[in-house]
């Protein structure tokens, strides 16, 4: 896991993400490359139906919105690194990408049929995160489908040996029951959780997946 060196919200901003992101395109990209995602946009992909609207926060550098879109969703991205919005915007050319913190832009009530949120809440203060899937609740259609991965772990603040690269970022860890409530007092049902182990070459950590629905029918 990246480990935390400095607790607290204090030390987030959201500078660290982009220039970290901007150094590490290449490395995150061929990462996103390998689609060890894949089972959780395909579980996401499913509930919905072809033609919904899908936001997508913290798209990165488009792997899943490329998937998302070749499966008949209409994609809006965004991210806070123009950097991952410009690859995005390369490798899903039929989605709609915008730079932008994930809780900047305020979008309308009944907006989308789904939202996904794959591991962008990692890089959100958890006051931040708690206050934005309430706004998701609001998005959302009745009956819609929100898809969110975190990384299992405890506390917030700076890391600053992200990917074992030296490169200090903001992260946010979560316990399980600590992010089911969450979902639960923003008004949302939670579906389904997942654990995935992943190692990678620099890390080794905890994913946590979660299909949460918003009362009602979605329609088409």
């Amino acid at each position: 896991m990246n480990e935390i060196t400095k607790f607290g919200a204090r030390y987030y901003g959201p500078g660290y993400t982009w220039s970290a992101y901007r150094e590490l395109q290449n490395e995150y990209n061929n990462f996103a490359l390998k689609e060890t995602g894949k089972p959780w946009w395909e579980e996401f992909a499913k509930r919905l139906r072809r033609g919904h609207k899908v936001l997508d926060l913290g798209c990165g550098s488009g792997v899943p919105a490329r998937f998302l879109s070749g499966h008949g969703l209409r994609v809006v991205g965004v991210d806070v690194s123009g950097d991952m919005v410009t690859l995005a915007r390369k490798q899903d050319p039929q989605g709609v990408f915008f730079r932008a913190e994930m809780d900047e832009i305020r979008w309308p009530m009944y907006s989308f049929g789904g939202v996904c949120s794959f591991f962008s809440f990692l890089h959100l203060p958890k006051r931040r995160v708690k206050k934005l899937i309430r706004d998701i609740h609001e998005w959302l259609l009745p009956g819609g489908v929100f898809a969110v991965t975190i990384v299992e772990g405890e506390g917030e603040g700076l890391c600053e040996n992200f990917m074992g690269r030296g490169i200090p970022i903001y992260l946010s860890y979560y316990k399980q029951p600590e992010f089911c409530d969450m979902l639960r007092v923003a008004g949302f049902t939670v579906k389904d959780t997942k654990r995935l182990e992943v190692k990678t070459d620099n890390f080794d950590e905890t994913e946590l997946f979660f299909l949460a629905s918003k009362t009602g029918t979605l329609g088409e």
